[in-house]
């Protein structure tokens, strides 16, 4: 992945756990070799991505939009040489709710793992070792807990035993209220460390 001063990260190559086929709407079908992300624009808030699918065979460029299925996800697209490119980015929540969609064809590789950056990662290693997750309430306050919290309306709800990171310059952008689940400080340390987002 190259990424430039900007916060642009470029060529984010995702391979295909199974066959998945792009199809278009007249019927035909193109075998997705891999996808690579070829432009994110990236912020603390803000993640976008447009998505390139190589595919196995040749097929004629195009400027013309069309919208194609690629395993039950529906992308407008436009044609190169060789590939698919969507014509509209994408948000992390997007990306999710496609993962989502391709998960169920066991195809979760094609979306980019979380990673952690390093001043997050060190932060983990301070937290007690009885302390086992991580969840953030609706309104982004962050905390971990010695018990598994149940997802509430607005907050989780916790076993008394818990702390609130404040102060701490840490961001965990990976922990999020949308999720279902709580994170397992020990899956948080497993991540890949990376300098910075």
């Amino acid at each position: 992945m190259e990424q430039n001063n900007g916060g642009v990260k470029i060529g984010i190559k995702m391979i295909p756990k199974e066959e998945m086929y792009i199809t278009t709407s007249d019927g035909r079908k193109y075998k997705i070799k891999d996808v690579r992300d070829t432009l994110t624009l990236t912020t603390d808030e803000i993640y976008n991505s447009v998505l390139k699918f190589n595919v196995t065979r040749e097929i004629k460029p195009s400027t013309v939009s069309e919208v194609v299925d690629v395993d039950g996800a529906k992308f407008e697209v436009y044609r190169g040489e060789r590939c698919f490119i969507t014509t509209q980015s994408y948000t992390m929540e997007d990306l999710e709710e496609i993962a989502n969609i391709w998960a169920e064809n066991n195809h979760e590789e094609y979306i980019e793992k979380p990673k952690i950056s390093r001043s997050d990662r060190t932060f983990l290693d301070y937290i007690p070792d009885d302390y086992k997750y991580m969840a953030r309430d609706e309104d982004g306050s962050l905390f971990v807990y010695k018990e598994r919290p149940q997802k509430g309306s607005e907050k989780w709800l916790y076993h008394p035993e818990l702390f609130g990171i404040h102060k701490a310059k840490v961001k965990f952008p990976m922990v999020k209220w949308e999720n279902k689940e709580p994170w397992l400080i020990e899956d948080l340390k497993k991540l890949e460390v990376v300098d910075e987002f």
